[in-house]
């Protein structure tokens, strides 16, 4: 719902620009803003869930969210707007970093590229059902506060869910934790003992659950405090833990690759509502949100290579090993969206330039969209396998980085669009794209020696 608040005024630029009195480069604002306050406030998630639980972390933040977006829908200027748009990032962006971590927990290594896919679906396509929501919205009752109204809603049934299928898992993932190695070599029979103990340990957990599971339900569901609920350390020292990963190449890789992916979403995003919005194409909101199903589609069209051919790469390379599968074979599987995603930047910037028909647009961000599900999907898999003890502080640095570099990339889009042109403009994003993507195989090459040196900084 992060990605659905950031991205639900991309269809109303020229609408809110003509309201308030404003430029659309203000308005694109907006959004922007509203993207880095979410990344931020990433940084929040493990010192709050350390001292209250990612139950109620998660429950506390969706409350605040709630609030903002009836906030938001009563806004009456462009500074309380703006405002509104920043608090909401705040409350939204703190949810984001917990979910490598569940699915670490709940997810067994030969199967977490497939959960970890669907995890940066839900990131994605939160980006394109939020104009499709607006640009209905807008066309059924020619304004735009009840975009809100219906962001606060669904919001409020995901709180309700929550609060009746989310129990705290502080604590259980204790069963499951990988220590980090003590030297920087591992051999493969300590891999294979580490893995049998894991297993053994889900075993116990499973039959744990089984025993008394509405008992437990209770328990971690509708609790004041819980023994497992204990800091490490105080809160600035938690807030900051997570800035050692930067010693971590691959995770700083996926950081960027990330980022660059959602910021040229939000730049094609914000051009779009601009250009199409504007004489002489004269959009309405509805037609420019139903653009927005194609990076939705491309995002599905991403998964079988990002979620199971990923996996498959992988248990394959654990028959070949004598159980052990290698972190790194999941690498490859990113190799066709890195050779898709360029293109489809290439075929939006042509489009625009030419005049071209709207199919060629969308066909274009389906394509450069793909890259989120088939590319940054498997490296935060292989990042999180990397490092699956510190799989909380890898959804922090993740998030944090891939938005504050979509912040900084996309902070200038309309006048980067007015001063280059959509042919260059375009053009120079997928050149620096296909850059970032063809480091994916010195990384696959030297992925070992990378982890073993990075090892020597993150306990």
């Amino acid at each position: 719902m992060g990605n659905f608040f950031a991205a639900c005024v991309s269809p109303l630029l020229v609408v809110l620009a003509k309201q308030f009195h404003v430029s659309t480069t203000d308005t694109s604002h907006l959004a922007i803003y509203a993207v880095l306050t979410i990344g931020l406030s990433n940084l929040l998630a493990i010192p709050i869930s350390q001292y209250i639980g990612k139950r109620y972390t998660i429950l506390l933040s969706m409350i605040l969210f709630i609030g903002v977006n009836i906030w938001g829908a009563y806004c009456t200027t462009y500074n309380e707007l703006l405002a509104s748009r920043i608090v909401g990032g705040l409350a939204a962006g703190i949810v984001e970093a917990l979910g490598p971590l569940i699915i670490a927990e709940c997810f067994t290594e030969a199967y977490l590229a497939s959960a970890m896919v669907v995890y940066t679906l839900s990131l994605g396509a939160g980006a394109s059902l939020g104009p499709l929501v607006a640009g209905l919205v807008h066309n059924g009752t020619h304004t735009w506060p009840w975009t809100f109204g219906i962001s606060a809603f669904i919001t409020a049934v995901n709180l309700l869910s929550s609060i009746l299928m989310l129990p705290e898992t502080t604590g259980l993932e204790n069963f499951y934790e990988v220590a980090p190695p003590t030297n920087a070599t591992v051999t493969a029979d300590a891999e294979k003992a580490v893995t049998d103990e894991i297993e053994q340990a889900r075993d116990a957990v499973s039959s744990a659950e089984s025993e008394s599971l509405y008992d437990q339900w209770i328990h971690r569901s509708f609790f004041w405090t819980l023994p497992d609920i204990k800091p490490e350390a105080n809160f600035l020292v938690l807030f900051f833990q997570p800035l050692w990963l930067l010693c971590s190449p691959a995770v700083v890789f996926t950081s960027v690759i990330f980022g660059i992916l959602i910021a040229f979403t939000v730049i094609i995003s914000i051009v779009y509502g601009t250009v199409l919005g504007q004489p002489p194409i004269l959009w309405t909101p509805l037609k420019i949100g139903l653009l927005n199903l194609s990076p939705l589609i491309g995002l599905i069209v991403g998964m079988p290579t990002g979620g199971y051919l990923a996996d498959v790469l992988y248990r394959r390379s654990a028959r070949n090993h004598e159980g052990i599968g290698l972190r790194e074979s999941r690498i490859f599987a990113a190799l066709p969206g890195a050779i898709i995603s360029p293109l489809g930047l290439i075929v939006i910037g042509v489009c625009l330039q030419k005049h071209l028909s709207w199919v060629g647009l969308a066909f274009g961000w389906m394509m450069s969209n793909i890259g989120l599900t088939a590319v940054a999907s498997v490296l935060l898999t292989y990042c999180v396998d990397c490092y699956s003890w510190k799989s909380a502080h890898i959804g922090v640095v993740v998030n944090v980085i891939k938005n504050m570099v979509s912040f900084g990339v996309s902070y200038a889009a309309v006048p980067w669009y007015l001063d280059l042109g959509p042919q260059k403009q375009f053009g120079t994003m997928a050149g620096i794209l296909l850059f970032f993507l063809l480091l994916i195989i010195p990384l696959r090459i030297y992925s070992t020696k990378l982890r073993e040196l990075s090892l020597k900084y993150i306990a």
